[in-house]
């Protein structure tokens, strides 16, 4: 009995430690990836938040005399509790598949041409960066990850992937977690119009009916403010 006791524990240890990751691209990318796996590159959200500060080429003359010249061909990846990482990954790729800027990108569109990359089991195969740094010791002993962020698990080796989600299954995993649906974007007023609706509703006992139509007469100033209040209020 005991044994059976100590293999259980273990068994979920494991799973605790073992963590799933996710990594956010467009539905196009998603088919090679699948095939080939996650290739180590300068993606377009690291290009996009950094290739204005930073040159991306490790060869640059800027990095001449440092202690260790940066990579930046990395293939990065979250856990659950920082999905709206894979988020933003995802929303840069489909901003380049559709030619649009980052904020740009509509709900509607991130369902047609967005997608998440599942990997199982995943987090001992790659490296992270702590989520709290406040010695500074990982940066001193890591100088050449320049563009890895606080939480980021991140690797110079292509990773093997074992699912993809597209459509209402990766919506699901979004809302899941808390990151959907967005409080920005094109569609933000609609958004927190939806979500003030369902707090009226948790909240005071309103029927829908007599939720949609308050929200209905509030401004759009108005859906900002009580939605920020909302959200401050709950976390």
């Amino acid at each position: 009995m005991l044994s059976r006791i100590l293999k259980l524990s273990y068994f979920f240890e494991k799973l605790a430690k073992d963590r799933t990751l996710y990594h956010g691209t467009s539905i196009d990318n998603a088919k090679s990836i699948m095939q080939r796996g996650l290739i180590p590159q300068v993606g377009k959200w690291v290009s996009d938040s950094y290739g204005i500060s930073m040159d991306l080429d490790s060869e640059s003359e800027d990095y001449e005399g440092l202690r260790e010249k940066p990579v930046f061909e990395l293939t990065f990846a979250t856990d659950k509790e920082e999905l709206g990482k894979a988020l933003g990954g995802m929303i840069a790729a489909v901003a380049g598949k559709l030619g649009k800027q980052f904020h740009d990108v509509s709900d509607e569109e991130l369902r047609r041409f967005g997608a998440i990359v599942v990997m199982y089991e995943a987090e001992k195969d790659w490296d992270m960066k702590p989520k709290e740094d406040s010695s500074g010791q990982w940066e001193y002993e890591n100088p050449q990850y320049q563009t890895v962020e606080p939480g980021d698990y991140f690797s110079e080796k292509k990773k093997r992937v074992d699912r993809v989600l597209v459509g209402e299954p990766m919506i699901r995993l979004l809302r899941q977690y808390g990151v959907w649906p967005r409080d920005w974007g094109p569609d933000s007023i609609k958004n927190k119009k939806e979500k003030l609706i369902k707090y009226l509703m948790d909240n005071f006992d309103a029927t829908s009916e007599q939720a949609v139509k308050r929200v209905a007469e509030l401004s759009d100033e108005e859906v900002d403010k009580y939605y920020y209040q909302v959200k401050y209020k709950k976390e």
